[in-house]
């Protein structure tokens, strides 16, 4: 896979005015106009998900990032920062339990591989939300400079972009 793409105002390297202006445009038609609807998106979380993913809107609507489109990935972070905390406090839990005696060192979770396995996944989906959602904007770059390549019709293109596998089987 290549380099991550950058949103056209982040982007460094020799590119031609014309090439800045399509793909700069391009780039803010994916954005499209209207922000996401944080009602719609605090739909089915809990409390303590509902106040990340308004923190997440909030920490991001000055800088214009986010779209309605946006809205299954904030709750998809949401869920994933509300289980990482969770892992944190029962680790912390188990190690206060630990250290008052009250249990025994090997039941510390990080020797439980099923804790170890919980916690990787929601680290791995929220870094996947993370890079979606802008907070490292490689995705709308990537669909930009297709959409001003010529090649937004091509299937391996898109399945490129979206990170999907491009090999025919």
């Amino acid at each position: 896979m290549g380099r991550p793409a950058k949103p056209i105002d982040l982007a460094d390297g020799r590119r031609t005015n014309e090439v800045k202006r399509r793909r700069k445009a391009a780039e803010e038609k994916l954005k499209g106009q209207k922000p996401p609807d944080l009602r719609k998106i605090q739909e089915g979380l809990s409390r303590q998900q509902k106040a990340i993913a308004a923190d997440i809107v909030r920490s991001m609507e000055d800088q214009q990032l986010l779209c309605s489109l946006d809205t299954t990935v904030i709750k998809l972070a949401a869920f994933a920062i509300d289980g990482i905390r969770a892992c944190i406090k029962e680790q912390n839990d188990t190690a206060k339990a630990i250290a008052d005696g009250d249990i025994p060192p090997e039941s510390e979770c990080m020797n439980d591989p099923n804790f170890r396995q919980k916690l990787k996944k929601y680290e791995e989906t929220f870094d996947r939300a993370c890079k979606e959602l802008g907070l490292s904007p490689q995705a709308r770059a990537k669909i930009a400079i297709a959409g001003t390549t010529g090649k937004d019709d091509s299937l391996a293109m898109i399945k490129e972009i979206i990170g999907g596998d491009t090999a025919q089987g």
